[in-house]
């Protein structure tokens, strides 16, 4: 359905996040991988917090262990 009708994986809720910041929330790999497989950015934030960052303080390993995958800095 993201693909059919070319949506923004990147654009920004109303509560400020990213699908992909969301989906660690969540800790959805499914949903992480299959964002990160169609582009998402791996380092948009909220309030300073990567998608990275929500995954470890939600101790999400498996998510996290995603989202370094792709290339996420564990620097930020």
């Amino acid at each position: 359905m993201l693909q059919k009708y070319e949506a923004d994986i990147d654009a920004i809720s109303q509560n400020k996040v990213s699908p992909l910041y969301e989906a660690c929330y969540q800790g959805s790999i499914a949903c992480a991988e299959l964002l990160l497989n169609m582009g998402a950015d791996v380092h948009t934030s909220k309030n300073w917090r990567t998608s990275l960052h929500k995954a470890c303080m939600q101790d999400k390993w498996n998510v996290q262990r995603i989202l370094l995958t792709y290339g996420a800095d564990k620097r930020f």
